[in-house]
């Protein structure tokens, strides 16, 4: 076998590997969000909606340019019970993103205020 044969074969299985890695990653994170959204846990569901409005796409690696749904972000904030709660299924699901950090990354300054008050009122 030549050598040019040799790299096609192993860059095919790289690149088959690493989209099996995103791809199986993927379904882990949709399952994540599933169960919240499934969940009874008010707080859970919020956490799920707010990452799902936050990063549409799904993919960590598109988290900041996928764009926000600001009015998805507002309307789960509103029915949150604990925002502890939330933030700790959010960093759950995220595998340790703090939900914070990401608020304030995603939405402009009044929007982040806002959603601080929002969230000042819930213990």
């Amino acid at each position: 076998m030549r050598t040019d044969d040799k790299l096609y074969r192993l860059g095919l299985v790289l690149i088959g590997g690493v989209g099996a890695y995103f791809l199986l990653r993927s379904v882990v994170r949709d399952n994540a969000q599933n169960n919240a959204f499934a969940s009874t846990n008010i707080n859970a569901q919020v956490a799920a909606r707010l990452l799902a409005a936050m990063n549409p796409s799904g993919f960590d690696w598109l988290f900041g340019v996928d764009g926000t749904d600001e009015a998805a972000v507002f309307a789960a904030s509103q029915v949150a019970t604990s925002y502890a709660q939330v933030a700790a299924y959010y960093r759950q699901m995220t595998r340790g993103r703090v939900l914070g950090n990401d608020l304030r990354a995603e939405l402009n300054d009044t929007d982040f205020q806002r959603i601080q008050q929002l969230f000042s009122r819930k213990p």
